[in-house]
């Protein structure tokens, strides 16, 4: 009986096809958008294929069950998010890469945030089919939507220049979606089978340990975290 209990908890929770299909369009757009963002930014090759191979990564571990002991997920799922937020911190002390982003349109930094929007109505399908606890979603204490929204409306201003939008705008919309990310990121962790695991609420999330779900806390989310930062990092440069 043991057995066959721990060979349970090793099934992925069931998917719905479009949602796959939706979220997979999400993941494509974010990793096509990666390539573009770090070529024009003159970053070298390895950061160029950093996400997309990641994303392979992370799918060749999702698929080989080791993200899930028993009935708990593994500690080294902590550094498929971790890693490339890290690599992308690193590059950002880059003369080359600063020159890039200061010829960058700032709306290019902007506007692709827009895609949380995406995200969290994938989330909300995810709750209503029962495979993830309400609190992740923003019927709970999820606001992430709020960024994708943000950046929708500061990404068009942008653009079409009605009114200006002022560096101390575009700074606190970053602060903002920075901690609505941390907030989203802290939940998931907590609603986890995990150690220090909070929301004992059904259902665990667990949906993180596989494929395709894997690729939102290790694409979906760092992609997130970068465009943030480089956009802070652009504003500072704009202010020497």
């Amino acid at each position: 009986m043991f057995l066959f209990r721990i060979i349970e908890t090793l099934q992925p929770p069931y998917i719905d096809g479009d949602i796959k299909a939706a979220f997979g369009i999400m993941v494509l757009l974010t990793l096509v958008y990666a390539v573009y963002l770090t070529v024009r930014l003159n970053s070298p090759l390895w950061l160029v294929w950093l996400m997309p191979g990641w994303a392979v990564v992370a799918t060749v571990v999702a698929r080989s069950g080791r993200l899930i002991n028993q009935d708990q997920i593994s500690p080294i799922f902590i550094l498929l998010p971790t890693l490339p937020i890290v690599l992308w911190l690193l590059m950002m002390r880059s003369k080359r890469q600063d020159q890039g982003l200061k010829q960058l349109p700032h709306v290019l930094l902007i506007l692709p945030q827009a895609l949380r929007i995406g995200i969290e109505l994938v989330l909300a399908e995810l709750f209503w089919h029962k495979v993830i606890p309400f609190q992740m979603t923003f019927e709970g204490y999820n606001f992430d939507v709020l960024s994708g929204i943000g950046a929708l409306v500061l990404g068009l201003l942008l653009m079409l220049k009605p009114i200006q939008v002022t560096p101390k705008i575009i700074r606190w919309y970053n602060y903002i979606g920075l901690a609505l990310l941390v907030n989203i990121v802290v939940i998931a962790v907590l609603s986890a089978p995990l150690p220090i695991r909070q929301f004992m609420n059904a259902p665990a999330n667990t949906m993180v340990a596989f494929f395709p779900m894997i690729l939102l806390p290790t694409i979906i989310v760092p992609m997130a975290a970068v465009l943030h930062l480089l956009s802070l990092r652009k504003l500072g440069l704009q202010a020497q």
